[in-house]
């Protein structure tokens, strides 16, 4: 498994140097907020991470690789496939496998002109698919709006809105927001939340560090803020684009 992965890496930093053209990759992660932008066509974006998630003493979520791919296919459409190499912790206990592959698509709406937002649409579904103990039941779809507005030179709001029918708190919200610390280097603080059935609330923060346009790291905490919330996560992870 560490071999796979450091394979990624190495075939990621390879391709960079095919990149399509010289605008600074703008990324889904770490946030749980999904970019209003999308991928330009010609342009390739891997974003890859670990999670560590910690629901209570008996119980961690563990995501040895979260692997996310986008595709720019036309103007204002990209492609987007997310496999994960996942894991959990039960009194004990590990089981790992891979997680349900989702597809979709992010479609640009409106670009941003003084208050109003950019603004994208993405859908996407996760399919019955992965290892015995990760497979849901049936397919699950998700449709999300995402949007931004540049504040200041400094400051940026991201926020969505979505739905995914995934039989218990279908509902769900983010809003981001974003300062620039120097070049290159941003720190975002970001609540989240899931509701239908009862709310779900948590916090999520963390740095970004942009090394070069086409290469980005970062590193991010979050906590649960309600009773039914997994009590601490912490993420780290990079993205490339070529």
């Amino acid at each position: 498994m560490k071999k796979n992965i450091l394979a990624v890496f190495f075939l990621a930093t390879c391709f960079m140097v095919y990149s399509q053209d010289d605008e600074p990759i703008t990324t889904d992660r770490p946030t749980q907020s999904v970019a209003a932008s999308v991928v330009s066509p010609g342009n390739y974006l891997l974003e890859m991470g670990f999670v560590n998630e910690k629901f209570d003493d008996r119980i961690t979520n563990l995501t040895f690789l979260n692997a996310h791919f986008r595709v720019g296919l036309l103007d204002g459409v990209e492609l987007r496939i997310t496999q994960n190499y996942v894991g959990r912790k039960r009194d004990g206990e590990t089981k790992s496998g891979l997680s349900p592959l989702s597809v979709g698509t992010k479609i640009h709406v409106m670009s941003e002109e003084g208050w109003r937002p950019q603004m994208s649409v993405m859908g996407q579904v996760t399919l019955k698919s992965g290892g015995d103990d990760f497979k849901p039941d049936s397919s699950i779809p998700e449709i999300r709006l995402n949007f931004q507005n540049t504040l200041t030179e400094r400051f940026s709001l991201g926020y969505n809105l979505g739905y995914r029918d995934a039989g218990f708190n279908d509902f769900f919200y983010t809003m981001v927001l974003g300062v620039t610390l120097r070049d290159g280097l941003s720190f975002f603080v970001e609540p989240y939340g899931f509701f239908g059935d009862e709310m779900d609330q948590l916090f999520n923060a963390g740095l970004i560090y942009l090394a070069n346009p086409k290469m980005q790291f970062d590193l991010s905490f979050g906590s649960g803020l309600s009773e039914t919330s997994s009590e601490s996560f912490v993420a780290f992870g990079a993205a490339f684009g070529f």
